[in-house]
């Protein structure tokens, strides 16, 4: 299956997001906007951890789990993503319970900054010259509830960001707007192909 490109221009206007490129596997499928009667509550939890960027890809063997802080960030800005979805009466950190629940495991990597390029833009423009930088992000959400087997989903992110010296990774961490948006929509999608966000929730 092909990815997906979405092509993202954000401006200044919105919140400090850098311009990026994302490419999804799998594909989302068309995901309307539920009803809010219609719409379930959600708990979430997220592990999030980092792998390194190597020769394109995340490396399988080098993992290093986020702090606390980090790791907080990564839950505060997914939850805001999936209750952005407009599927959801209400999304909450929480452990399963008695209502459907999502465990998202979330791996991502950076490629390092192109050191020259980064010379060459504090010397010429005062660090304002852009350069692309690459990053991918893999989830694994486990999605569960009382009287159902849980489903498993597997989704890769590869963003392509229009970066200047750190500025924008800096931005996209202390925002609220970004791939995770993308990334969200991608595995709602396939929830409700699977029949997670009916009301009962009860598909056999």
């Amino acid at each position: 299956m092909r990815p997906i490109c979405v092509p993202l221009l954000l401006a200044a206007l919105t919140a400090g997001c850098a311009t990026y490129r994302i490419a999804i596997e799998p594909p989302p499928v068309d995901l309307p906007t539920r009803d809010a009667s219609q719409r379930v509550p959600l708990t979430i939890t997220v592990q999030s951890t980092y792998a390194p960027y190597l020769d394109g890809d995340l490396s399988t063997t080098d993992r290093y789990p986020r702090d606390s802080k980090l790791g907080q960030q990564d839950l505060h800005r997914y939850r805001l993503a999936l209750l952005a979805t407009q599927q959801f009466e209400a999304v909450a950190a929480g452990d399963p319970g008695q209502g459907l629940h999502c465990a998202l495991n979330v791996v991502s990597g950076r490629e390092p900054a192109r050191t020259g390029r980064l010379l060459l833009s504090i010397l010429l423009t005062f660090g304002q010259l852009s350069h692309e930088q690459r990053e991918i992000v893999r989830i694994e959400a486990v999605v569960s509830r009382p009287g159902r087997e849980p489903s498993k989903y597997h989704l890769e992110g590869r963003i392509t960001t229009d970066a200047v010296l750190d500025s924008a990774h800096t931005r996209r961490a202390n925002s609220l707007c970004g791939p995770e948006n993308e990334l969200a929509r991608a595995l709602v999608s396939q929830m409700a192909v699977d029949g997670w966000l009916d009301a009962m929730g009860a598909r056999p």
